[in-house]
């Protein structure tokens, strides 16, 4: 292993080299495309703040439409996975009187982290962070600077949400490559279709039994950070509440040449956000095709009095169901719910029993699924 370590260092120096290079000849001869900050959604507390993002050149991906031709859908896939990162970009990131600067690793990532002086109060929900490209130096004409959004939840949250997506929220079928290939590939944030029920269910999760509560949702998947603007794109059109994305990173380095497993990215991902939450409560939701179950199962018996229920979308075999539901039977044990469901209602209809969401929601979830029991 050490010996394949040493090769990929070797590599990954010479390929940041090379891309170093290829950049400040492309910026001389003014061959390169436009550059753009990509701010992800972040999160953190009144005292904490995170953000992550990319720093890349502007492939010029079209928005979405309900018209898009399938050969629209695959070039704009093609763009985004065939993305060209911006290596040892300057940022400079401002948040109420603070600075802090922030250089992108071999894949054009960055982070900031911001820690208060002293608490916040406004309990605003989404907080933005001015982001500013300082190197590569551009003409004086020429600014290149955008907004971030950070999310906190306040006093007021009730629970926190931690979902899976493919399969989950959107239909993905995760289990079967070529019929997810289709459905990546040839389809668009407008034509990528959510489960019924989801956009009311998770609206109605996202504020609980209270008006003025905000509780957060967070969004884990094994998907590249290449998908990101997809993810997003989907979520708005179809109404479903926006949150952090943690994504994975699929690049040439030491770290992430070897893709993490499923199970390991996400439930590393879990364990951070729970960490950085001790005293918020969780719902977790996921599907029965990959490992979600197994990982959930986990993160109960490391985290007995934060997991509140657990909701598993049924959308696997026979064989497997009765896998998920020996696990659902153990998971009872350490008193909490994990529910096989093979529709929203089923989930919104255990949720309102333990007041999680209020009664009056249910109609409104289950209007346009065709069967409800």
């Amino acid at each position: 292993m050490k010996t394949w370590k040493n090769i990929i260092n070797t590599f990954v120096k010479v390929e940041t080299k090379f891309d170093s290079l290829r950049r400040l000849l492309s910026l001389r001869l003014k061959l390169n495309d436009p550059i753009q900050i990509t701010p992800y959604l972040g999160y953190g507390t009144t005292k904490h703040l995170y953000l992550k993002g990319r720093v890349l050149e502007n492939e010029n991906i079209e928005p979405p439409s309900t018209d898009d031709t399938i050969l629209d859908n695959i070039i704009n896939i093609y763009k985004r996975l065939e993305s060209d990162e911006v290596v040892g970009a300057r940022l400079k990131a401002r948040f109420r009187g603070l600075e802090e600067e922030t250089v992108t690793d071999n894949e054009g990532f960055f982070e900031v982290h911001f820690d208060m002086p002293s608490p916040l109060e406004d309990e605003a929900f989404w907080y933005d962070v001015e982001l500013e490209l300082i190197e590569p130096s551009l003409s004086k004409e020429e600014k290149i600077s955008c907004k971030g959004w950070v999310m906190v939840p306040s006093h007021t949250a009730q629970f926190g949400v931690i979902s899976d997506i493919d399969d989950t929220v959107i239909k993905t079928e995760a289990t079967n490559l070529l019929a997810m290939a289709k459905n990546t590939l040839l389809h668009n944030a407008h034509t990528r279709l959510p489960f019924d029920g989801v956009p009311a269910f998770y609206k109605a999760l996202k504020h609980g039994t209270h008006a003025t509560a905000f509780n957060p949702i967070f969004y884990v998947s094994s998907s590249p950070w290449n998908l990101y603007d997809l993810f997003i794109d989907m979520f708005e059109f179809h109404h479903i509440p926006l949150g952090p994305l943690l994504l994975q990173d699929y690049g040439l380095d030491e770290n992430t040449m070897f893709i993490k497993e499923h199970h390991i990215h996400k439930l590393e991902q879990i364990k951070k956000v729970l960490q950085i939450y001790p005293k918020l409560p969780f719902i977790l939701i996921g599907d029965s095709g990959q490992k979600d179950p197994e990982i959930y199962e986990e993160v109960v018996r490391t985290y007995p009095n934060q997991i509140k229920a657990i909701y598993i979308r049924d959308v696997s075999s026979e064989r497997r169901d009765k896998e998920v539901e020996r696990i659902a039977e153990r998971v009872k044990k350490l008193d909490v719910d994990m529910l096989l469901v093979w529709n929203t209602f089923v989930a919104a209809e255990h949720a309102i029993k333990h007041r999680l969401i209020p009664a009056e929601k249910l109609a409104h979830i289950g209007a346009n699924l065709v069967d409800k029991v």
